[in-house]
């Protein structure tokens, strides 16, 4: 049986993980409120048209962030910067949003009584895991390599913390590498930007020899349905979990595939691998199965198949984002 929810806050319900949200709980939530300060949110995404939209930053609690979340059966928590580049450079300003605002976010739910938090963490927080113990799993302890991956991990903290003093039952997922349509432009992962390439007939760019470039790619979907299992899970406490497909694609794999989809055979070039470059990464889901039942669906075939039926018909507007010069 279905559960139904009379009220859902999506924080940061404006971008690409959202949007996948959003259609997920759709039928099942009588009211949906996001509250996003639209920075890198695209206003046209027809999932909009479900919700309620507060404009307002993490940062920046005030009396309509309160009165938005109050009565809410849950609350998803997205918001975020998710480029590490630019954590990098802007270190001070990482942390305040991920960081900060996620307290904020969690003072403002211990306030307005709020039973459930789910947490959009990164697999990021395990850093650069050695060949040897991968796949990843929970066991492995974190340590994050970027003020992004450190501040998504301060994140986890604040959330599984005030869960455990305030008796909320909280759940972060610990995504790995999210691809689907409407995928954010800063963080365009291989799946989108080398379909792009084979469909525009320009060479890609490959540090390191492509069969040892491995990512776990899991499907927006999927983790779009992750997110609806933790929210209908009768389980109280705070858990961490992987959000992935449990193996590992390398890029030739990926370019194959994208070849047999399209069928247009990408155009490549092999370069050097780059100084501190992340080689291979993959993990494990039997965590997420054992608490809310996750099991991917999507696997690589098909969301190529999606990705290129999506491109076909998407606004140009929206492609011209997709600047292929920088990769």
């Amino acid at each position: 049986m279905t559960t139904k929810f009379d009220k859902i806050v999506c924080i940061g319900g404006a971008g690409f993980v959202g949007r996948g949200i959003i259609q997920q709980f759709k039928a099942v939530a009588q009211h949906i409120v996001v509250i996003d300060n639209m920075r890198t949110a695209l206003r046209e995404k027809e999932e909009l048209q479900y919700v309620d939209i507060i404009e307002s930053d993490i940062r920046d609690l005030n009396e309509d962030w309160s009165r938005a979340i109050r009565g809410a059966d849950l609350v998803i928590h997205l918001a975020a910067n998710i480029d590490t580049p630019w954590s990098v450079k802007y270190m001070h300003e990482d942390f305040s949003i991920n960081t900060l605002g996620t307290r904020n976010v969690v003072s403002a739910c211990i306030t307005a009584d709020i039973p459930k938090i789910l947490y959009a963490s990164s697999a990021a927080v395990y850093g650069a895991v050695t060949e040897d113990r991968l796949p990843i799993t929970e066991q492995i302890y974190p340590e994050p390599a970027s003020p992004y991956a450190k501040s998504k991990l301060q994140g986890e903290i604040e959330v599984l913390a005030g869960a455990r003093t305030y008796g909320y039952t909280a759940h972060c997922l610990r995504m790995f590498n999210i691809y689907g349509p409407w995928e954010s432009p800063g963080t365009l992962d291989e799946v989108l930007l080398y379909t792009l390439y084979a469909l525009r007939n320009q060479e890609i760019s490959i540090f390191g020899e492509p069969e040892n470039q491995i990512r776990d790619y899991v499907s927006v979907k999927d983790v779009a349905r992750a997110f609806m299992l933790a929210a209908e899970s009768s389980r109280s406490g705070a858990f961490a979990y992987n959000i992935c497909t449990g193996k590992g694609t390398n890029f030739a794999q990926l370019l194959q595939v994208i070849e047999e989809v399209t069928g247009i055979k990408p155009k490549t070039q092999i370069l050097p691998l780059r100084p501190g470059e992340l080689t291979k990464s993959w993990g494990l889901y039997d965590k997420a199965k054992e608490i809310i039942n996750y099991q991917h669906q999507i696997e690589i075939k098909q969301g190529v198949k999606e990705m290129v039926d999506w491109i076909k018909v998407a606004p140009e507007k929206v492609l011209n984002m997709y600047s292929l010069s920088t990769r």
